[in-house]
């Protein structure tokens, strides 16, 4: 019976920075005797709202198995390269994520990792390998009907891994994941619960600021007030009451909150502003990858770019 960690290539590996992704690269490793094939591309997509933990994690699994992880972000203006990409992207929406249109995990996550592996010259030609687990079936489904132009694995689901599998799996290793509970994904992202963020908030109390500040430039909420407070009221409440407060959230696996970073849209080529339209661009010459670093085996970097969307802001629009 074949493993299904050994998925024909070429593969997209999405490596969100938590404990499951983390399992499922350690696994597809050891399908393939510690050494991943030249097209096999493992990826972690960079928002700039990390923990910085989840970085060192990602990090020490590339130097510690030996295996390339690429970091991709979206684009900042050219003229405020240190713009985080998930601001970058408030800016050039001039709207927040919300319920109603959470852009935000694919415009930050979906688009860089698939344009990473169109500027290798695969097209549409790849697997996408995504990090769900048996528990998390339902997702399944939920992917495939989006009909993406590129294909997908799900090993973890064919394998029966678990929570409790994964947890396991890290209770066994040298290191692991080090951050606290409910930081994983982007730290206070707007999808986790109002327990769970104030319990957070109550904890480290500077993990508002930026995104009451996205709420204040913006003059909108990430959520309707009915249904959550600002974060600026989430704020107030955890000074003066958070502790009475107890996350409803359970402890995980790194990945705190279902909030889709591991769901697929389809995306569709951008127009090309690179300057190659007259000539087909050889492999590794993409036309399309944000700031990319390569942890692990090689050393040092490669860096990508990847061009803002047309029709973005001027400069004079994308000050904080």
């Amino acid at each position: 019976m074949t493993s299904p960690y050994l998925v024909p290539g070429p593969c997209l590996i999405g490596f969100s920075g938590g404990r499951t992704s983390g399992y499922l690269l350690h696994q597809l490793l050891t399908a393939h005797n510690g050494r991943l094939p030249r097209d096999h591309h493992v990826i972690f997509a960079d928002t700039g709202r990390e923990h910085p933990g989840t970085h060192v994690f990602v990090r020490e699994c590339a130097e510690r198995w030996g295996v390339e992880i690429i970091v991709v972000r979206a684009p900042s203006p050219p003229d405020r390269p240190d713009m985080i990409p998930f601001e970058a992207l408030i800016k050039r929406k001039r709207y927040l994520p919300n319920p109603g249109a959470a852009f935000c995990s694919n415009s930050l996550k979906v688009e860089p990792s698939v344009a990473f592996m169109r500027s290798w010259g695969y097209g549409d030609d790849f697997t996408d390998v995504v990090g769900l687990r048996a528990d998390e079936r339902h997702r399944v489904g939920d992917l495939l009907a989006l009909h993406t132009p590129y294909s997908h694995a799900f090993p973890l689901v064919q394998a029966g891994v678990s929570r409790a599998d994964v947890l396991a799996f890290w209770r066994s290793q040298p290191f692991d994941l080090n951050i606290p509970r409910g930081l994983g994904n982007c730290d206070l992202c707007w999808k986790k619960g109002v327990a769970l963020r104030v319990d957070i908030i109550t904890r480290f109390p500077e993990t508002p600021l930026w995104w009451s500040r996205m709420e204040r430039e913006s003059g909108h909420t990430f959520r309707k007030p009915k249904e959550s407070p600002p974060y600026e009221r989430l704020a107030r409440f955890a000074r003066d009451q958070g502790r009475m407060f107890k996350p409803e959230e359970p402890e995980d696996v790194g990945e705190t909150v279902g909030c889709g970073c591991t769901d697929r849209r389809v995306i569709r080529p951008r127009t090309c502003t690179c300057d190659r339209r007259t000539r087909r661009a050889r492999r590794g010459e993409g036309h399309a990858l944000s700031c990319a670093h390569v942890f692990g085996r090689e050393g040092g970097e490669r860096l990508f770019d990847m061009p803002a969307p047309m029709g973005a802001q001027t400069s004079d629009n994308h000050h904080a």
